[in-house]
């Protein structure tokens, strides 16, 4: 059975190397970003996040909010490593030494403590990243709401009778249970004759029963 797709096993150690790298990826790309632009951007850790929960769901075939808190772990890891490597770089850029050398005459780790007191709003940043890989990891979705689907009403299929008393598409009458009268339309008897003959054709006289009528001129005898 193939290691990807629907029917794959979970393999919650790959799919946190996985994540591992894709962190790694991420913190490189925000480094090549800002020596690229020369611009810091805190957006950055959105992306960061939602590659590193996509790493590791494809990979590891796993969703569990354990696996997301992880996923979230490495996000920060990552921002905070993507986010002093542009300090370094925009360092290197200013003052024309290489990155190199600036690794070896201070600690990063210092450098990242102290930008965080300056810039503390890159914090905020850095918990989105989290929240869209724990929530990729969680629900697949990363920050966008699901749509709730439409209740479309089923149309009858084809031969379907409708409910009795309730018309159907074509308009047409709805015919009574078996074995009842026919309900008579507007201007008809009950037996289906109209009560008004059509233009043009002779009304239909009823007989009269009994002995003809008398005329006083000529009488019978």
């Amino acid at each position: 059975m193939s290691s990807s797709g629907r029917f794959a096993q979970p393999n919650l150690a790959a799919g946190v190397v996985a994540g591992l790298l894709a962190g790694v990826v991420g913190a490189i790309l925000w480094g090549g970003f800002t020596a690229l632009t020369h611009f810091r951007i805190g957006y950055l850790a959105l992306g960061i996040g939602v590659l590193v929960g996509y790493a590791i769901v494809r990979v590891g075939q796993v969703r569990t909010v354990a696996v997301g808190v992880t996923a979230a772990v490495i996000t920060l890891v990552a921002c905070a490593a993507g986010d002093t490597g542009s300090i370094y770089v925009q360092a290197s850029h200013d003052s024309h030494i290489s990155v190199s050398t600036l690794l070896s005459i201070s600690n990063p780790f210092t450098v990242f403590r102290e930008d965080m007191q300056h810039n503390a709003f890159g914090l905020v940043f850095f918990a989105i990243g989290a929240w869209a890989a724990f929530r990729y990891v969680t629900t697949g979705r990363g920050l966008m709401r699901s749509r709730r689907p439409v209740q479309v009403p089923p149309s009858p299929g084809y031969g379907t009778q409708p409910s009795y008393g309730q018309p159907s598409a074509s308009a047409q009458p709805v015919m009574p249970p078996y074995g009842q009268p026919v309900p008579p339309t507007y201007g008809q008897l009950p037996s289906g004759q109209p009560l008004q003959p059509t233009y043009g054709q002779p009304v239909a006289v009823p007989p009269v029963y009994g002995p003809p009528p008398t005329d006083p001129a000529h009488p019978q005898g």
